[in-house]
């Protein structure tokens, strides 16, 4: 019986512009989306209307919402952690 052993994928370099530093996004969240985090418990709809605006995002937060407050929350934290930072 063989070993199937395959080497992991080698780790490319970052290119950046002379003089300039790597920019690393960490997964942790920033102050901001902690405090949203907190918001969307009690008001789900704001952090999303606060993160991507008024779309479509923002009224499929209120149908869930108004359906039960538990799906409301879990939509706004999806949001709150896929979205780049607004405010």
């Amino acid at each position: 019986m063989a070993d199937s052993y395959t080497a992991p994928p080698a780790v490319q370099p970052t290119v950046v512009a002379p003089g300039t530093t790597p920019v690393r996004r960490s997964n942790v969240s920033s102050g901001n989306d902690v405090c949203l985090y907190f918001i969307a418990l009690f008001v789900p709809p704001l952090p999303v209307a606060l993160k991507r605006g008024f779309g479509a995002e923002f009224c499929i937060n209120i149908l869930l919402w108004i359906f039960g407050w538990i799906p409301g929350v879990i939509h706004s934290w999806y949001i709150i952690s896929k979205s780049p930072g607004v405010i």
